[in-house]
């Protein structure tokens, strides 16, 4: 072979079929209503004064750390009767639910959604409280919906989709990680930011992991470096670190989690899922525990920590969502930023 062959053979792209975005230009179309957030915001003042004293309470199985055994046991002797119990009476959409998303990872937004229907069934439930709860849940939605506006726009103008074609387009998927982690309304600007770093993150993932050539992305990471240093002293060793590994995979395809685990223990699929899962379940322990220390970080920065967690427990709950976003991811956003609670 000779060199100019040999050359032209390493600067070969790689490609992958991303399907394109399921929202393009939605969030620009449908701009917020300040009107309706305007009468929904004067009706919840006079409801909070009903509901100043109200409390609430958390679930306990899913907040153990490493060694607590009787957390552990407590869990395991509540999932085997709430199966039980569902198997045995008509389903229920309750049982299901806390088995599937407990409390204590799921995000706050996406179970008030979903507990809305449950509470209006209970006999002892409040009115008052319900729907304040419902109109404090519109007021946020269309709060979300103008975030999503601005962060398409800003989308739209780079021009990606036409400039790297091979990239995916999920400009709101990567939103969704902002809306997760910094959920308080007031958190605009954090929002916007942690939006458009998730977006450029996901673009120079399939640079590497799609599309660049090794001599390409031997640049492109000299490049990454000597920005980050500006900015950041320290970090582009870590991005160094990270990124300036070895591409061998086939065209346009990474190995997963569990192909990499199957590969390196030599397990099956399902043994590769039941032990991710045993790791998955050790690290919420150790989460639960850092969490729970006396350290002089203030509690926000803390709830973040938990709501980006939070955050890639859903999106990655039984699938990549993220690359196949018309799929359950979707529906979670639909529920997020585009159907507001019936009041």
């Amino acid at each position: 072979m000779t060199l100019q062959a040999a050359t032209q053979t390493t600067q070969v792209h790689r490609t992958a079929e991303f399907h394109p975005s399921v929202w393009g230009d939605y969030f620009i179309k449908h701009v917020s209503d300040n009107n309706i957030v305007s009468v929904w915001s004067e009706e919840a003042e006079v409801l909070k004064k009903e509901v100043r004293e109200m409390l609430s309470s958390a679930a306990a199985s899913y907040l153990s750390i490493q060694g607590e055994t009787i957390l552990d046991e407590a869990f395991e002797f509540t999932k085997t009767h709430l199966i039980a119990t569902q198997l045995s009476s008509p389903p229920s959409d309750q049982v299901s639910h806390a088995l599937r998303w407990p409390a204590r990872r799921g995000l706050p937004r996406k179970e008030a959604w979903h507990y809305f229907s449950i509470y209006k069934q209970r006999e002892e439930h409040s009115e008052t409280l319900l729907k304040l709860a419902k109109l404090d849940y519109n007021i946020v939605h269309k709060l979300h919906q103008k975030d999503m506006s601005s962060i398409t726009k800003w989308w739209m103008d780079l021009d990606f989709t036409t400039k790297l074609p091979f990239a995916r387009d999920r400009v709101i998927e990567c939103s969704f990680w902002a809306l997760g982690t910094f959920s308080e309304p007031h958190f605009v600007f954090a929002r916007k930011v942690l939006s458009k770093a998730m977006a450029m993150v996901c673009v120079m993932d399939d640079i590497y992991d799609v599309h660049g050539t090794i001599e390409e992305l031997e640049l492109f990471t000299k490049v990454i470096e000597r920005i980050f240093d500006m900015v950041w002293q320290g970090l582009a060793r870590l991005i160094n670190d990270i990124m300036s590994h070895e591409f061998e995979q086939e065209r346009g395809h990474v190995a997963s989690a569990v192909e990499c685990c199957m590969k390196q223990y030599g397990v099956s699929k399902q043994e590769a899922y039941e032990k991710l899962n045993k790791i998955v379940a050790n690290m919420w322990k150790d989460l639960n525990e850092e969490l729970m220390k006396e350290i002089d970080i203030p509690k926000p920065i803390l709830m973040c920590i938990l709501n980006i967690v939070r955050v890639m427990d859903v999106v990655y709950k039984d699938e990549d969502s993220y690359t196949h976003s018309n799929t359950s991811l979707k529906d979670i956003l639909a529920t997020f930023l585009v159907n507001p609670v019936a009041v």
